[in-house]
């Protein structure tokens, strides 16, 4: 049975500056690939907008999720992790708006990548039924704004080892600061 119906996300501002055309060059790759693969098999993944919910689905995991972040994609894995499939339609059905500022951006990207990590700890943990080929779906999709720390560890390695002298970077100390916040906000 089909849970759910999405459709991609699109936005109306992707001109309104660079913050915009970057996180709309960022979801590009999202919607226009890694979603119609997940969708071949059945396994669409619910991004809350654009998407149309079998109420029977949602009773069958005791509601929509309250205790996440990520909420959608939660109950994207909870719904099929129990069996059910879910439906791509690749075509715009609305448009919603980009972030503009920097902050924004951050703290959406923030929340995509610690709902991820819960995500993946889902995905990984023995016994709960999922079959093999939606765990590797959702260990996949739980990782994927971790790919992001390929461009962090150029920043450690400066704000780390860059003489605190210099002022170029934070030294020994602010460097572990930042490690332990960006730490505590991953787990």
């Amino acid at each position: 049975d089909c849970a759910f119906v999405q459709a991609p996300q699109a936005v109306r501002n992707a001109d309104a500056g660079y913050i915009a055309a970057g996180a709309t060059c960022q979801q590009a790759l999202f919607y226009e690939h890694v979603c119609p693969g997940l969708a071949a098999g059945g396994r669409a993944i619910c991004v809350g907008s654009n998407c149309l919910v079998r109420m029977a689905a949602i009773d069958s995991i005791g509601g929509w999720p309250e205790d996440t972040v990520t909420e959608d994609v939660v109950a994207s894995w909870r719904l099929h992790s129990r069996g059910w499939s879910s439906r791509w339609v690749d075509r715009v059905l609305a448009r919603g708006l980009a972030p503009l500022s920097l902050g924004v951006f951050l703290a959406q990207r923030t929340r995509y990548a610690e709902g991820g990590v819960g995500l993946l700890f889902a995905a990984l943990r023995p016994g709960g039924g999922a079959p093999l080929r939606t765990r590797f779906d959702y260990i996949f999709l739980g990782s994927f704004h971790l790919f992001g720390l390929t461009y962090l560890v150029p920043l450690l390695g400066w704000a780390v080892l860059a003489p605190a002298s210099s002022g170029a970077g934070l030294g020994p100390l602010g460097g572990a600061i930042l490690l332990a916040w960006l730490g505590a906000r991953v787990v």
